[in-house]
């Protein structure tokens, strides 16, 4: 964020985000919103005191875009509006450095005698939504949309978009389905491909060696199923308790992958499956590794927390597991824009290991 603002000449803005016409403007006036209403969540109904920080780091990320210098009065207003929205919600947790913040923001008063701030709920929801394109069962590309895009129209992009058309090779499409509950689309088409003379030599040899040692006495372990007689399966997107905005999909779609590549369930549509695998990401924190001569972070560590069960056509739970935990640790970015970077990696890496234990235990259960 460059420039300064002078809180005493500019009027906050309180009114519904449709209100707005510039959409930086609208995007953190939704973004603050959305901090207010994760915070409070976190501080008085579980005390989850890191994911609330975490939130108003998000929230502070958001304002540092806004340049004060080219803004007009409708985006600083939202700015100020933003800022003294994090003042107040941190508040309980930095209550002295806070009661600084406000005195120079020209408050009344202390802190800790406002009005805890209230969130919009016509100010919630963005006008953009994030599909996520899965291919045979895996994931191959993600884009986001307007609100209320037709699922033609969302078919049409997903098959223009260049990492999709990779994997599908001009392949007939033979079956798609655009899930509204999960936001996501996914294709499939046939897999018999033609094969060379070379290839099907090769393979016949692999069939040999196998019948081979199977007839030695030996077996070769097969992928079998998560769950005897579970031949088909939904997974819905896993609940997301954190701050971190893309974490309940990241670590949907590893399990998904996971499955579709180490077990002989298919993964469909959840509501076209009978069994279904539900979720939560109950917690992401971090934790500083090491920091340079000028005590500087230079690494952090990343913890994250996974709750997974699975349940029955009748939804009984018949498998369940809390608490799956992975660390990782990842390098401080130089800039905002490569520790976001650095983060997100870390986490997906987090996400592919959880997937591989949820799917190993399952699997050892039964």
């Amino acid at each position: 964020m460059h420039g300064k603002i002078d809180a005493r000449q500019v009027a906050r803005f309180s009114g519904p985000a449709g209100d707005l016409k510039h959409p930086a403007a609208r995007e953190l006036y939704i973004k603050t919103h959305q901090t207010i209403q994760k915070v409070t969540s976190d501080i008085d109904e579980s005390f989850h005191f890191n994911t609330a920080i975490a939130a108003i780091m998000e929230l502070v990320n958001a304002v540092y875009t806004i340049d004060l210098d080219t803004a007009d009065s409708e985006t600083k207003a939202v700015v100020l509006a933003a800022m003294e929205s994090m003042v107040l919600v941190l508040s309980p947790i930095t209550p002295h450095f806070c009661e600084e913040l406000f005195q120079k923001m020209g408050g009344q008063g202390s802190v800790l005698e406002q009005p805890w701030p209230e969130y919009r709920k016509d100010s919630l929801e963005t006008d953009e939504t994030l599909v996520v394109v899965q291919v045979n069962g895996k994931l191959r590309s993600k884009f986001s949309v307007a609100a209320g895009t037709s699922e033609e129209a969302i078919k049409e992009m997903a098959l223009a978009d260049e990492k999709i058309a990779r994997h599908i090779q001009n392949q007939p499409v033979k079956r798609s389905f655009w899930s509204t509950k999960n936001r996501f689309w996914s294709t499939l088409w046939c897999d018999m491909i033609r094969l060379r003379q070379p290839a099907v030599r090769f393979l016949a040899g692999v069939v040999v060696l196998m019948l081979t040692v199977t007839a030695c006495g030996y077996r070769l372990e097969g992928r079998g199923l998560v769950h005897p007689g579970v031949s088909r399966v939904g997974v819905t997107v896993f609940a997301n308790r954190t701050a971190q905005t893309h974490a309940g999909i990241d670590f949907t779609n590893e399990l998904i992958r996971e499955i579709q590549d180490r077990t002989d369930t298919r993964v469909v549509d959840p509501d076209e499956a009978a069994y279904l695998i539900e979720g939560a990401v109950t917690s992401i924190t971090f934790s500083t590794l090491s920091r340079s001569s000028t005590e500087n972070v230079t690494e952090r560590r990343v913890r994250a927390m996974v709750d997974v069960q699975l349940l029955s056509p009748d939804k009984t739970v018949i498998w369940s597991v809390s608490q799956f935990t992975a660390v990782e640790s990842y390098a401080v970015g130089s800039n905002r824009i490569d520790d976001t970077a650095n983060i997100r990696q870390a986490i997906e890496i987090i996400a592919e290991r959880i997937a591989e234990r949820i799917v190993s235990q399952m699997s050892a259960d039964f």
